[in-house]
């Protein structure tokens, strides 16, 4: 790999090459989605060198997500995903220094609360999610689980007859 590789490029690279390798699937779907957030929000690392970018550049990367009302935790798996990528760059000779190593979260990041599903609830997501081959993937895009399953239980004929043609995964 070049040395004049892009943040973006470099992101894709480790995810595909290191990340795949080791990691369950739902890892690296997560750090998956992580990285096209990081670049939705950072459009410039499509061509800023990955050599470039200094600690106060991805602080400042961090803050530009959590003005975006992100959770504590997707900052986080943010901050890691800077953090490992980079630390994988200076292995590789891409870098000397990982600008990632010492991020700080806002301490005002909301804390996202997980509320458990009652046995009705979990069997509707099952259902839904057992009907269509592609159902786990309606699930795992909802971020409000109450909101997803007011959606499931009003639009269950909906989400029956949707095909997996019907998923547009590349937006």
């Amino acid at each position: 790999m070049s040395q004049n590789v892009t943040i973006s490029n470099w992101l894709v690279t480790w995810l595909n090459v290191y990340v795949k390798a080791k990691n369950q699937e739902n890892t690296y779907l997560s750090y998956h989605f992580t990285i096209k957030m990081i670049l939705r929000h950072n459009p410039s690392y499509q061509i800023t060198p990955l050599n470039q970018p200094t600690e106060l550049d991805m602080q400042e990367m961090i803050n530009r997500l959590y003005d975006c009302h992100y959770s504590k935790s997707t900052l986080e798996k943010a901050r890691t995903v800077m953090r490992q990528a980079y630390e994988a760059a200076i292995r590789n000779q891409l870098c000397t220094y990982n600008p990632a190593i010492a991020l700080n979260i806002p301490i005002n990041a909301d804390k996202q609360e997980v509320v458990a599903l009652t046995q009705e609830e979990q069997e509707m997501v099952e259902a839904a999610a057992n009907q269509d081959i592609l159902g786990h993937l309606v699930i795992f895009f909802f971020e409000n689980w109450s909101a997803c399953l007011r959606a499931l239980s009003s639009r269950m004929a909906t989400l029956s007859a949707l095909q997996k043609y019907d998923f547009h995964l590349q937006k």
